[in-house]
């Protein structure tokens, strides 16, 4: 029906990308294999609009304008991404609960 979805792994990390069936939307997410601590429970994967939006210090998931900029800015920013660390930071998580909050209309509290 026009949609597809691709995953790769490696042993510290994992990304998926899918597009929806209309063709509009590219999803791309990157994730770390690599619990922060035994027994911890996996965070992410994450969207790049989360990772975005948390680098680049805005209170929201950054809204990609076409799948060409979110490429780009995958492409440039790969060596910054692929950090275990900052994929399984406490402060990541938190800025996507506040985040997400938002974005449904939810008191962050």
């Amino acid at each position: 029906m026009g949609g597809w979805s691709f995953e790769m792994e490696s042993p510290e990390f994992a990304m998926t990308a899918s597009q929806d069936r209309t063709g509009d939307v590219l999803g791309i997410c990157l994730g770390s294999q690599v619990r922060r601590n035994p027994g911890a429970h996996m965070r992410g994967p994450w969207s790049l609009g989360h990772l975005r939006g948390y680098i680049d210090g805005l209170l929201d998931h950054y809204r990609f304008a076409d799948p060409n900029e979110q490429l780009a800015w995958l492409e440039a920013n790969i060596d910054c991404l692929l950090d275990t660390s900052l994929l399984n930071s406490d402060e990541l998580n938190e800025w996507a609960v506040l985040a997400s909050r938002r974005m449904f209309g939810q008191r962050p509290t």
